[in-house]
């Protein structure tokens, strides 16, 4: 193989799992590396500068049978343009308009392999006939793909059963993060701790329950919430303080921090002493990865890819998605027990070097493209 073309309609955490697994050599096989985005974006200029060839196609997030027929036509063009070996699909949208291009494009004698990463099923934030169709969806395309590339063992597992993939063409290779060096935290019964929560503010994200938690500790002196991520949506401030309003939160405790990049973010994760993840649904759950880690014990909502990164009882805790309750519970245990903070973030540490380090499982990817050469 001496080509790959990856394609993604959203960036965020697909961002973040190219970004990451670029920088080492998950692609170092392919003499040509060609990357197709929705937008110019910081992966760009570094995919650039590393000799690689970026594309912009633009694809909208809903289904609009026009938009994503242009949005097939302008890849199937580059599919011909570059002549990939591998195709590798990220996220459900470039998915399925991503496939139907290369349906087009091998009717035609092109002969590239298809490899397709969900970065979390769409059809999982959805409802009623909808979630039936997008799934619906996702089972027809599985028999244009080569291989599903899941993030996480979870995720593989959702696709061999909710969407029929045969376990021949499933391999769950996790995404991968930089340990760095973990700070001294206190260990004072008195002092303020420092909660993190990191995340769009979006449906996915459950910022419904983070501030019900959030509000749960009101009046207290000795726990500060910081929100990071505001910023990546035009409407996502107003959404976070009408929520806010609506759970009388005490701002006094809230630090609302705007969308920041990946370094930034990590030195935040060495500031803080505990960390929040409330989503409906993931992937694989980099926020509890980075976390980890930087030694931060997590409670997370038991869901796909955040089960994989937590180890209940031993690096955090899990709790349902729809338990205010018992997360708020579960987070005042590791407010009270400075003891238990500790040596669950040293096994979460732990944890992220054994089975989460972005060196090792770069390896485990390019060995995984080797199965459709």
């Amino acid at each position: 193989m001496t080509r790959i073309m990856h394609v993604t309609q959203c960036l965020g955490g697909v961002e973040t799992y190219l970004s990451s697994f670029h920088a080492h050599g998950a692609f170092d096989g392919f003499a040509e590396r060609v990357l197709v985005v929705p937008e110019e974006c910081a992966l760009t200029d570094e995919w650039r500068t590393a000799g690689g060839t970026v594309e912009v196609v633009r694809m909208s997030r809903e289904i609009g049978v026009l938009a994503d027929v242009g949005s097939a036509l302008r890849i199937g063009n580059l599919l011909v343009k570059h002549r990939p070996d591998v195709v590798h699909l990220h996220s459900s949208k470039a998915g399925a308009v991503g496939r139907l291009a290369v349906f087009a494009c091998r009717l035609f004698g092109l002969r590239t392999a298809v490899v397709y990463t969900p970065h979390a099923y769409y059809y999982l934030a959805l409802k009623g006939w909808r979630r039936v169709l997008y799934l619906q969806v996702e089972r027809i395309l599985a028999g244009f793909t080569d291989l599903l590339l899941a993030t996480s063992p979870s995720e593989g597992q959702r696709s061999l059963v909710d969407v029929g993939y045969r376990e021949a063409k499933v391999c769950a290779v996790a995404n991968g993060v930089s340990l760095f060096e973990r700070p001294d935290r206190t260990t004072d019964a008195n002092a303020t701790l420092n909660v993190i929560f990191v995340g769009r503010i979006c449906y996915q994200k459950n910022i419904d329950l983070l501030v019900q938690v959030i509000s749960a500790f009101r009046g207290r002196a000795d726990v500060h919430f910081r929100i990071v991520g505001v910023g990546h949506y035009r409407e996502d401030r107003r959404m976070l303080d009408e929520l806010l309003r609506r759970e009388s939160v005490d701002m006094e405790m809230v630090e609302v921090i705007p969308w920041l990049s990946h370094a930034a973010v990590q030195e935040l994760f060495e500031e803080s002493d505990i960390c929040v993840v409330t989503s409906r649904y993931e992937s694989f759950g980099y926020v509890a990865a980075e976390a980890g880690a930087a030694g931060l014990p997590v409670v997370a909502t038991d869901v796909d890819g955040l089960k994989d990164v937590v180890d209940d009882g031993v690096t955090g805790f899990l709790v349902a998605g729809d338990d205010c309750a018992a997360f708020v519970d579960q987070l005042q245990r590791l407010i009270s027990q400075p003891d238990q903070r500790a040596r669950l973030g040293d096994a979460a540490r732990r944890r992220v070097a054994s089975h989460f380090n972005v060196a090792t499982n770069a390896g485990m990817l390019r060995s995984a493209y080797d199965r459709v050469s």
